[in-house]
Order: structure tokens, then C-alpha cells, then sequence
């Protein structure tokens, strides 16, 4: 889809050396060998938009499934969203030519939902913060997109804000995932204790976990032998 832009401009080609290993991850979703993947990379290197880009592709594969973003700030989950339909949309991406009938139908900017091909109850894809009110609105049957949902260091270092996100986390968000829903968990480790390290935890040790399929993808900001 990248074909017609600018080489400067583009996003995927000149990074392919390191994110190639996570689109190989992205794609044993897609093909079913995988059901929960933790993404773990660097600021500043691209992770959020390889994300965008697989959201892309992904609804337009499958314009009936609903998917969900979720960030730590409503606002984020916006943005998300405005980068997914910019490559729908945008002429200098080839989408259209790619899914002819991936075409928006219906977009709510308020509440950060879109819909392709036809109007549905659970769209397409939306975007949403951890404690934005996460109700009924919204749902997963595709895959649910989980990135950078612990804001930095200060919310690990805050008990009270990181229990209080966890519980959102466990009875809200993860129950807006529904069965076969592909779960991606996109962001920095900032604590042993954090929130996608409790969700290590459960899925290695509590007997409910037997059956999921889940891999961690690193890439370290160094490379471990030449420092």
C-alpha cells in the first residue's frame, strides 16, 4: 500500500530489518497459530504504527468483525483511529486498490468509532482510554489491540492508580473480548508487577489459561552482544 509514496515517506520498507519479526507475529494471528501476542520494543521505533497498519488490514479482510483499540487516554485512541482511516482513505495509500470494498460508512468522532461496508451495533473498529467507559458500546470479535496501557512510570510507582487500573483492566476491557477474539498486548514493561506482567503471570500459572496460545516478541534497544 506503500507503493506510491515517497521512499522518504514511508514507513514499513526502511524499518523491514527490525519489524519484520513483528510481522511475522502479527501474521500467526492472523493465520490462527497464535491467540494472545506481547509486543515489547523501544520508544520512538514504531510500534504504535505497525499496529495502525495491521488495524488497517485487518478490519478491511474482515469489514464484519469488531475490533478494539485501547490506550491509556481516550484522546490516544483517537489518534489511533485517524491514522487507521488516513490509510483508508488517503490516495497516496493503495488500500482501495488492495479491498475495493473496504469503504467507511459510518464514523462517530466523538465516541473514536468508524464502520466499513455496512452500519453495524459493534463497529468495525474503535478507539478508546482504559477508564473511559468502557460499556456495552463496544466489542471484540477480531482482535483487541491493548497499547501502552500503563501512562509511564508514575502509575507503577502509585499503588492505588495501578490497582485501580488492573481492576478496570480485568473487568472491564478484557471482558469486551469475546471467544476467538486475538488479544494484543502492545507496550513497555515498566514493573514486574505491571499490568502485562500480571497477564504473563495468569497466562504461565492459573490452570483457566490451559489452551491459549501466546508468544512474547523483545527487541531490545541494544543489541545484546555488541552492546
Amino acid at each position: 500500500i506503500e507503493k506510491n509514496r515517497p521512499p522518504k515517506e514511508r514507513f514499513y520498507l526502511p524499518r523491514r530489518k527490525t519489524l519484520k519479526k513483528v510481522v511475522d507475529k502479527l501474521q500467526a494471528l492472523e493465520d490462527d497459530e497464535l491467540d494472545e501476542l506481547f509486543v515489547h520494543m523501544p520508544a520512538r521505533i514504531g510500534k504504535t504504527q505497525i499496529m495502525t497498519i495491521y488495524a488497517a488490514w485487518h478490519c478491511a479482510r474482515d469489514t464484519e468483525a469488531s475490533n478494539l483499540y485501547c490506550t491509556y487516554k481516550e484522546s490516544l485512541g483517537g489518534a489511533f483511529l485517524d491514522g487507521v482511516m488516513e490509510m483508508w482513505t488517503d490516495p497516496t495509500y493503495c488500500h482501495l486498490d488492495v479491498f475495493p470494498k473496504a469503504v467507511i460508512v459510518y464514523t462517530d468522532a466523538k465516541n473514536h468509532k468508524v464502520d466499513l461496508q455496512r452500519k453495524k451495533k459493534y463497529k468495525s473498529l474503535s478507539g478508546k482510554g482504559l477508564e473511559s467507559g468502557l460499556n456495552g458500546e463496544y466489542d471484540a470479535k477480531g482482535v483487541l489491540i491493548i497499547d501502552d496501557i500503563i501512562e509511564g512510570i508514575q502509575d507503577v510507582l502509585n499503588p492505588e492508580t495501578l490497582k485501580r487500573k488492573q481492576t478496570v483492566f480485568d473487568n472491564n476491557l478484557m471482558s469486551r473480548a469475546k471467544e476467538k477474539c486475538k488479544i494484543i498486548y502492545n507496550g513497555t514493561i515498566w514493573s514486574l508487577h505491571d499490568i502485562y506482567m500480571n497477564r504473563l503471570d495468569f497466562l504461565e500459572n492459573n490452570p483457566e489459561a490451559t489452551g491459549i496460545r501466546w508468544e512474547i516478541l523483545k527487541i531490545p534497544a541494544l543489541d545484546p552482544v555488541t552492546d
